[in-house]
């Protein structure tokens, strides 16, 4: 392979687009979400790469070409799942887990589920006082969500306005898993801070055209469920690292 830089690699690989991320100090948290939510905590992250937009059904099929691996198993009559440029759905955790190990694997770039840290400040772009990735307020013009309840299922990615670090979707049309064990927030941890080493429940972030509550789509909110769990509502994107 040419000597490309990272994100060249990545998209020359993949066709998925990513960009770097300064890392820095933000504050983790709310003190007017839940419970699961606090304690806030001043989090210092590293530089990382993240993909612009959740991981797509043809940039999937396109691991799955090259593998073998089982494509997603429709469970439901939804017309959108199986558009190229919408976001991949009914993936576990684990199959988000081989996309990534096959991604590291052609690339040798460290290719990963994002941290729920990783995840929290690219949403609010950096920014303490963005509840939403947008800023304080909800929305509802600016992500796919499930407030109207008319169901219409996953958007084409990009198809809303990015937030401030040039990211899309990161409320809305399908929430995310992470790499993250689902637990309480360990206060001591705030430097790259990952998740309990096991658990039973893995981390979603982001809300998703399901979701019915504006705070569903705060940055800050946690959701979770059983990694080897799949729907019609939950993606992934991925973050890079060198080797």
């Amino acid at each position: 392979m040419p000597d490309l830089n990272i994100a060249e690699r990545i998209e020359t690989a993949s066709g998925i687009r990513v960009v770097l991320l300064p890392g820095g100090t933000f504050e983790m948290g709310s003190a007017n979400g839940f419970d699961d939510e606090r304690p806030i905590r001043s989090i210092t992250l590293i530089p990382f790469y993240i993909s612009v937009c959740p991981v797509t059904v043809a940039q999937y099929y396109r691991f799955c070409a090259a593998t073998g691996y089982e494509k997603p198993v429709k469970f439901f009559n939804q017309y959108f799942w199986r558009k190229e440029n919408h976001p991949i759905v009914h993936v576990t955790c684990s199959d988000a887990g081989a996309y990534c190990s096959w991604l590291t694997g052609i690339t040798g770039m460290q290719c990963q589920l994002p941290t729920e840290a990783q995840w929290e400040y690219s949403a609010r772009s950096g920014k303490d006082s963005n509840d939403y990735p947008w800023g304080r307020d909800f929305d509802a013009s600016l992500c796919a969500h499930g407030l109207a309840r008319k169901w219409a299922g996953t958007t084409e990615v990009g198809s809303y306005a990015p937030n401030g670090f040039g990211l899309y979707d990161m409320a809305g049309n399908v929430r995310e898993w992470c790499q993250d064990w689902y637990a309480p927030y360990n206060a001591s941890s705030v430097i790259n801070p990952r998740g309990p080493q096991n658990g039973e429940e893995k981390v979603q972030r982001g809300g998703s055209w399901t979701d019915n509550y504006a705070s569903d789509y705060r940055c800050s909110n946690r959701v979770c469920d059983y990694p080897e769990n799949a729907c019609g509502s939950t993606g992934f994107r991925i973050v890079v690292t060198s080797l």
